[in-house]
């Protein structure tokens, strides 16, 4: 049985299916998956695609892809005036030989007030809309006659060909930004971090019955990252640390990387920065992630792979992840 995928049995099992939320490695380049605070904070605004394939070689390997866009209203440039935020998001995430898809669309809205000179706290809400579907078909442990598997014999699962259900969603953020001015020394540049909070609305979560399903569970999540510039270079080093947790599940992902600038330094303004970064992550217990990327001024790309290292590194056809992450910010 092959083709046989683990959330069939779960559905065998339990009744019903909880799909989980949308999963990037490059998560600082989807912030509206990290917190609804963090729309329109670190640009003007920016339209952002990413794209990840999960165990490409695998029969129904997992695919995920993430659009979004934001846009801040206020002072152009100024640290030291409060701003608002408008921001939208689309994903779409399918896993599976039944074809499990979960997609979503949300508004977001930030507003930002400055602390300091150089220091800002940021609040943010999101309105959304999600739907999981899963089609019928695969083999199933009910088809089971005693001796073999008997295709003819009806699963008692579905009875329809697709079956899908659809929710409203609801979620808030914080956050805390740090930029500083221009320099000519080693300094910390840029420092930012924030909390969010998803599906605090608790919706409905549950396939085959929704009287018994306890709601989807809420997702929080801690993200922190800085640019600190080096002395008498053109470079600097941004480090990361995130971390979020849905019911049982949790992740940790952190990292360096190494950021070189062709032209302009830390200082400068998005449309005269041109560069190249390298970096080093590690998920743990999980993966090793290489990425590399690549900024023309206002355009940028990221890609990445992700080395797995957990037990499922024995399974030749669940390994590694390829994840390519596409933005352009717009000009203060």
């Amino acid at each position: 049985m092959k083709r046989v995928f683990l959330v069939c049995v779960a559905i065998c099992c339990v009744g019903s299916l909880r799909a989980q939320d949308v999963h990037v490695t490059q998560i600082d380049q989807q912030a509206l998956l990290v917190s609804p605070a963090l729309c329109g904070f670190s640009s003007k605004g920016s339209i952002q695609l990413g794209t990840r394939q999960q165990w490409k070689t695998a029969l129904a390997p997992f695919q995920t892809q993430v659009l979004n866009g934001q846009y801040r209203f206020g002072a152009q440039g100024r640290q030291d005036h409060a701003t608002l935020a408008l921001g939208f998001q689309a994903t779409l995430d399918q896993s599976g030989d039944l074809s499990l898809k979960a997609s979503s669309l949300a508004t977001h809205v930030a507003a930002k007030v400055p602390l300091s000179r150089y220091a800002q706290l940021g609040a943010g809400l999101y309105v959304g809309f999600g739907q999981r579907s899963i089609e019928a078909g695969g083999q199933w442990g009910s088809q089971y006659n005693g001796l073999t598997y008997d295709p003819s014999m009806n699963p008692g699962v579905f009875t329809a060909q697709r079956y899908a259900y659809s929710f409203a969603d609801l979620g808030f953020g914080a956050s805390y930004q740090y930029v500083r001015g221009q320099v000519r020394e080693q300094t910390l540049s840029k420092w930012q971090s924030a909390l969010g909070f998803y599906h605090v609305n608790r919706p409905n979560d549950a396939f085959l019955s929704a009287t018994n399903s306890v709601g989807m569970y809420v997702r929080w999540t801690f993200y922190s990252q800085a640019e600190i510039c080096l002395r008498n270079t053109h470079s600097a080093l941004v480090p990361m640390l995130f971390y979020q947790q849905q019911h049982l599940a949790h992740e940790w992902v952190y990292g360096l990387c190494y950021k070189s600038y062709i032209k302009g330094n830390c200082f400068s303004r998005i449309d005269q920065q041109q560069s190249l970064q390298f970096g080093l992550f590690h998920r743990w217990n999980d993966a090793f992630i290489v990425r590399f990327g690549v900024q023309f001024k206002q355009i940028q790309a990221h890609v990445s792979y992700d080395l797995t290292l957990s037990d499922l590194s024995k399974i030749p056809k669940v390994q590694g992840a390829f994840e390519l992450q596409l933005a352009y910010q717009f000009r203060e």
